[in-house]
């Protein structure tokens, strides 16, 4: 009996809430786990009690004004890019749980932006390519642009970070390779409940492409809005270690931005309505969901700190993000959005 079977069970006989291992299924941009743009929802975060179902998920609206066939071409993009959620200042490194040990992620890609007349196309990996993969933390999405806003992007295309920060290729090796010629496009990283990032200026791409390390300086991207004190006010980067830098997690409905109070579009809200199905206490989800803030297998809310589970989501949310100030928010750079 495998790991996963044997959790199924324990979860089961516990009477906890057990979300679906998500292989093979797709996240839209509001978070909302979907087959396709044209497709009702193959499988939402919801309550098995309440049965409250996520929204309805809205396809992306963003048409390119450029041609990106006259950009066509071969080229290679060396990335490095942090996680905040998963992140240990103790090793360096960002923790793999999701898929070393719950074998959690899914199969084919959770952006439905890939599905867009700007993205390279993204099949069904192999059965066994994450168990022979552990190293790989979670999907992620580059863009390229020639231009800052949304309109002048080229490409979409989903890749994997590690836990050293790297981001592989579908085939797990260092590196992405990008069908477009050699030139200086903006890059755009997106992660499904982490704050997306542009690159400050255009980075080189070409055969033989130079690292583009964005965990050094806050300065590497585009300034957000930050409300929160004990970061500057255009900072789009937490600092986790001494001079190391990641993606601010949280953002869980993937609207733009992080935000943790009573209004119904905060994030703190979206954990508890809707990954959660408005329950409390002793509730909390396992499973690959939007709500899982440090990519520990537990969304929790609420949840008593007396009993051995990892910490809230939802307190992640504001003490660590946040740094404890309610009605504080991080507001991505509009021509992410």
């Amino acid at each position: 009996m495998g790991v996963r079977d044997v959790l199924r069970r324990t979860v089961k006989a516990a009477g906890w809430i057990a979300i679906p291992f998500l292989s093979g299924c797709l996240a839209d941009n509001q978070g909302i786990v979907s087959k396709s743009q044209s497709e009702a929802p193959l499988a939402q975060s919801q309550s098995p009690e309440t049965g409250n179902p996520a929204p309805t998920p809205t396809p992306p609206s963003s048409v390119p004004t450029v041609n990106p066939s006259a950009y066509s071409g071969l080229s290679r993009l060396n990335v490095r890019v942090l996680l905040a959620g998963p992140y240990s200042a103790a090793t360096g490194k960002m923790a793999t749980t999701l898929n070393s040990t719950y074998g959690a992620l899914p199969h084919t890609t959770p952006y439905r932006s890939d599905f867009s007349p700007t993205a390279v196309p993204v099949p069904t990996l192999p059965s066994n390519f994450f168990s022979l993969n552990t190293d790989l933390v979670d999907w992620v999405q580059i863009e390229l642009r020639v231009g800052p806003d949304k309109k002048n992007t080229i490409l979409r295309k989903s890749a994997f970070v590690d836990s050293s920060g790297e981001l592989r290729d579908l085939d797990a090796s260092i590196g992405v390779s990008v069908p477009v010629k050699s030139g200086d496009y903006y890059l755009v990283v997106r992660h499904r409940n982490h704050l997306a990032v542009m690159s400050a200026a255009p980075i080189s791409v070409g055969s033989n492409s130079s690292l583009v390390d964005l965990t050094r300086s806050e300065s590497a991207v585009m300034p957000c809005v930050n409300t929160v004190t004990v970061y500057g006010p255009s900072d789009c980067l937490k600092q986790v270690s001494p001079g190391v830098f990641a993606l601010f997690s949280g953002d869980v409905n993937q609207d733009g931005m992080i935000i943790d109070n009573d209004s119904n579009s905060s994030d703190q809200n979206v954990i508890h309505d809707t990954v959660l199905g408005g329950r409390t206490g002793s509730s909390y989800a396992l499973g690959y969901t939007p709500g899982d803030l440090n990519l520990d297998w537990y969304t929790l809310y609420d949840h008593d700190p007396s009993t051995n589970l990892p910490i809230n989501d939802d307190d992640y949310l504001l003490s660590v993000t946040l740094a404890g100030q309610s009605g504080a928010k991080i507001v991505e750079n509009p021509n992410v959005q």
